[in-house]
């Protein structure tokens, strides 16, 4: 972003104000707030200062007693929207924890399900076990019978 794409506008005697610009990702109006220590850095970068605010103001402001500030090339374009990239990772996290919320209401459901089902199974065998022991008995009085009828 280069220093004419921003507008900086001073609205007191101190010298503070705010700068706008457009984002270059998403395109809206960015408005920021500006203290000296900001108005100075982009004075010094070569932003133009509006003439919005000034009216109302005695003297002009004293951004000029700050040192000038390092220029530092290159870095990462002035923005402060979000790329599209964080908005799909906070909808793919909210989805996330969703399906782990969903997962563990889940895991529980089968938990309950599976201890029915042994308890289910006990009772089933304490019920079938004295009805297979009495076919046993049964079975074998019949082999025995069999046995001496055939002797």
């Amino acid at each position: 972003m280069t220093p004419e794409a921003i507008l900086l506008s001073i609205r007191d005697q101190r010298g503070e104000g705010s700068y706008r610009f457009s984002c270059p990702e998403c395109l809206t109006t960015i408005e920021k707030p500006a203290d000296r220590k900001v108005v100075a850095l982009l004075l010094s970068a070569g932003v133009e200062l509006a003439d919005v605010g000034t009216e109302d103001m005695d003297h002009e402001p004293e951004w000029e007693s700050y040192e000038p500030l390092e220029v530092h090339p290159g870095g990462p374009p002035f923005t402060s929207c979000y790329p599209a990239t964080v908005l799909v990772v906070a909808v793919l996290l909210a989805i996330g924890l969703a399906s782990l919320g969903l997962l563990a209401v889940l895991i529980i459901a089968l938990v309950r399900h599976v201890k029915l089902l042994a308890s289910s199974l006990r009772r089933f065998q304490d019920e079938v076990r004295p009805i297979l022991e009495e076919i046993q008995q049964d079975s074998e009085s019949a082999q025995d019978k069999m046995q001496r009828m055939s002797r």
